[in-house]
């Protein structure tokens, strides 16, 4: 589930991350992430990632870069591979799956996004107008009084394109909270369902839901 590139991004955050001025990890020199969950080719040889996130401590003190490059060989040379370096930006790796003989509905539809991630590019906008538009559903199946039922083939639809989306989201590293509830979208999104007038002006006035 952790995609090297998605770690990647959020440890280069947080160690960025200041406190008037002044790194708020400021003791952490450099995270190391070992996965062999991400796999891909290089030179012919299956590779695994070792990705190295280090601090502005390291280039004050290169003796810091060379515990890191120790480490990094060590840790080749118990696996019983060589080491490559390069730069991450230029590698992609594909997950290694663990795929179980019966999956679950929501594993099987996690699946199918990675082996297809048909949002990977879409906009922002994009992405957050299909999450509207899949709460929008989830509020008119489960509040009693919406003017709309969706029937069983619409509400399992909205649910798979939910697991989607988080999938997505989170690539992206895109909190829930940037897409924080609104009713006048909401509104809109039931109108690009192609749903009646009368729906969209019921989510829009919000009914006192919270």
């Amino acid at each position: 589930m952790y995609e090297p590139d998605v770690v990647g991004y959020i440890i280069h955050h947080a160690l960025g991350r200041t406190d008037d001025g002044s790194p708020l990890y400021r003791n952490i020199d450099a995270v190391l992430y070992l996965t062999e969950r991400h796999a891909a080719q290089v030179q012919g040889n299956l590779t695994f990632p070792l990705l190295s996130v280090e601090s502005a401590h390291v280039a004050q003190a290169p003796w810091k870069a060379q515990v890191i490059a120790y480490v990094l060989q060590r840790w080749a040379d118990w696996s019983g591979t060589p080491l490559f370096h390069s730069d991450f930006a230029a590698q992609s790796f594909t997950t290694i799956e663990d795929i179980p003989e019966i999956a679950r509905r929501h594993e099987a539809w996690e699946l199918a996004y990675r082996r297809n991630p048909y949002m990977r590019d879409w906009s922002i906008k994009q992405v957050r107008e299909r999450f509207d538009e899949v709460i929008c559903i989830s509020h008119l199946a489960f509040i009693v009084e919406s003017p709309h039922k969706p029937d069983d083939a619409a509400i399992a639809s909205s649910m798979e394109s939910m697991s989607h989306l988080m999938l997505e989201m989170g690539s992206r590293a895109i909190p829930k909270t940037d897409f924080c509830y609104s009713p006048d979208r909401l509104a809109e999104a039931s109108r690009r369902l192609g749903l009646a007038d009368d729906v969209a002006e019921w989510l829009a006035r919000d009914c006192d839901r919270k």
